[in-house]
């Protein structure tokens, strides 16, 4: 629920509910702080960690833009113990989608390998409009597998 909902439905004022999520941000840092402390002194004599990967689809924050966008975070955590050593998320909210569009076309970005791109790591706009005729492309040929089954069928 966004914050303006939350500070609606519970008829509180702005300050107040950003007051509370300070306090719980601070209880957050504070509870990290207390589990970090007592890592050093675990008796470690080897680390068995685990790997997971999330995937998060959200709405971009343009509402003209609908797509969806597929957000990755991949944590690793000690076994025995629990602790969470990391779990970065592939997002960048220091990048301005317009900025770097128009310095993709300035610069030529598209017409080089994916590896000697300076934006590889971001979905630009051409990017999506080659996945999304493949998209297009790949159900025109199931459509067309599906016919041709059928109409096997029917011939049978």
């Amino acid at each position: 629920m966004p914050l303006r909902r939350i500070i609606e439905v519970a008829d509180i004022h702005p300050k107040t509910c950003y007051h509370r999520l300070d306090f719980l941000h601070r209880q957050c840092q504070s509870f990290a702080a207390h589990r970090e402390r007592t890592l050093a002194n675990l008796p470690i004599r080897r680390l068995y960690l685990g790997v997971d990967r999330q995937d998060y689809l959200v709405n971009w924050l343009v509402r003209k833009d609908k797509r969806n966008i597929q957000l990755s975070a991949i944590t690793t955590v000690d076994n025995e113990h629990g602790y969470c050593l990391g779990m970065p998320l592939n997002f960048d909210a220091s990048l301005d989608s317009k900025a770097v569009q128009a310095e993709v076309e300035t610069n030529g970005d598209l017409g080089m390998p994916y590896p000697h791109r300076r934006f590889a790591r971001l979905w630009l706009n051409a990017d999506h409009d080659v996945a999304s005729q493949k998209s297009v492309a790949t159900k025109r040929r199931k459509l067309g597998l599906t016919t041709e089954i059928n109409e096997t069928y029917a011939a049978a």
